[in-house]
């Protein structure tokens, strides 16, 4: 992901020189980096994780192993949000 994102970001810095812009640019391509972290956590055994980030996904700070994984069973139709799966109950009834 930060890879594809590189370019794009590259490609604001080159056309754009408002530093607002430019701001949003970094944040948005940063924090879109950060919910896949996210994701690929959720699917990582406790084992292999920090245990800062076990504890943020039992706090449910951050989306948790057991939450996302709810998303990988049929009818595979719930649990959709990746970075901390707060929102999964009112997108779940949508």
């Amino acid at each position: 992901i930060c890879l594809s994102t590189m370019p794009v970001l590259f490609g604001i810095g080159i056309i754009c020189q408002d530093p607002f812009v430019l701001v949003w640019a970094l944040s948005a391509v940063s924090f879109i980096n950060l919910s896949q972290e996210l994701h690929k956590w959720s699917h990582s055994h406790p084992d292999d994780l920090n245990p800062v980030i076990l504890w943020m996904q039992n706090a449910g700070i951050i989306l948790s192993r057991r939450s996302h994984m709810a998303h990988h069973k049929k009818p595979f139709e719930t649990n959709y949000c990746l970075v901390s799966g707060h929102f999964n109950p009112v997108l779940d009834k949508s």
